[in-house]
């Protein structure tokens, strides 16, 4: 059994960018729990003891935070088989192909640029509910 209850995780230092993403996402999807954490280390201690059926199936990271990035995060967690099926999704207000390709390189399922206007922001989440609902299905498939 992989995962227990598919849910999304928001890793981002910014307060008002967590909540704004975790609104905007509970609105289409209700039902779905949406947990955050404040950084890369937080990230970090927060999934590793996390069993391995209760790992989120998708993981929105922040590309800039102050103590661990997104790139020191993404390397980590590519690099460790538990973490393999969770679905990475990269978001960030840059959109530097030095920055897209660094992460695609380092293994992100996804690379966002971070919603600046309301339309921008419904677009987002469109992409985020494909990337979640495949995520989820494939979840229960492999439980």
């Amino acid at each position: 059994m992989r995962i227990a209850e598919s849910y999304l995780l928001i890793a981002d230092d910014d307060p008002e960018d967590r909540q704004a993403l975790s609104e905007a996402f509970a609105d289409q999807h209700p039902s779905v729990t949406v947990k955050h954490v404040a950084g890369g280390h937080e990230l970090l201690r927060y999934l590793q003891e996390c069993p391995i059926h209760q790992l989120p199936a998708v993981l929105v990271l922040d590309y800039q935070m102050p103590d661990l990035n997104g790139p020191q995060v993404l390397q980590y967690l590519t690099s460790h088989d538990r973490y393999r099926p969770i679905v990475i999704v990269m978001w960030s207000t840059s959109r530097r192909t030095k920055d897209i390709d660094e992460c695609n390189r380092l293994g992100a399922t996804h690379y966002l640029v971070k919603p600046d206007t309301i339309e921008e922001l419904k677009n987002f989440i469109q992409k985020l509910n494909a990337i979640f609902e495949t995520a989820a299905r494939k979840a229960r498939s492999l439980g």
